[in-house]
């Protein structure tokens, strides 16, 4: 036997179970919006959120991008220097914010890497750099200077990257430039992109 006929009965709806139910089930529709979309705070059901919610941020920049001349007092190279097979820096930047990319010229393109380094992380295929020739060669990547993809493009004998999102860094930005084999060539001009 499942029990008592006393408790037996209080376990079915009885008129003033149901009574409290329909009344509890008022109050809440009560609080529902007629109509759903935008409403006044006033007008809003309430929603209670765990004490331990924290409203999500989204990163903004503080300060306007400075677009910075690769140069001696940028940490790099004058215009026409030559960089032979041994990585030089062409760009460096001690501080916190967030890099956006580069664009650099060089005499000729195709015999020469690039490494970019964010805190001291090689961010451009490791240590080794990424090698131009590997890229404007259009086979190893396959790889069409005329469709970019990824944030790095070939224009004549200029490389331009930008990441797909700025890459935040907390103490400093290298770019480094060399000759992947044979004769010195010239680093002819370029720019970074940071925050202020």
């Amino acid at each position: 036997m499942p029990g008592t006929s006393s408790q037996v009965v209080n376990d079915y709806a009885t008129s003033a179970n149901q009574a409290t139910e329909i009344a509890s089930l008022a109050s809440i529709d009560a609080g529902v919006p007629a109509a759903l979309g935008q409403t006044t705070k006033s007008a809003s059901m309430p929603v209670v959120l765990p004490s331990d919610y924290q409203v999500p941020t989204v990163p903004q920049l503080v300060n306007s991008p400075v677009y910075e001349d690769m140069n001696a007092t940028t940490g790099g190279l004058a215009r026409g220097s030559t960089i032979s097979t041994t990585y030089v820096n062409i760009y460096s930047y001690s501080g916190a914010g967030l890099f956006f990319g580069f664009r650099v010229t060089f005499n000729t393109l195709n015999v020469m890497q690039i490494r970019l380094q964010i805190d001291g992380v090689d961010y451009l295929m490791g240590s080794a750099g990424l090698s131009l020739a590997d890229v404007a060669s259009g086979t190893l990547y396959n790889y069409a200077a005329s469709s970019p993809s990824l944030g790095i493009e070939l224009d004549g004998n200029t490389i331009v990257f930008s990441p797909p999102a700025p890459l935040k860094f907390a103490t400093s930005v290298v770019v480094k430039a060399s000759v992947i084999s044979g004769a010195s060539k010239q680093f002819l001009a370029g720019f970074a992109v940071r925050s202020s």
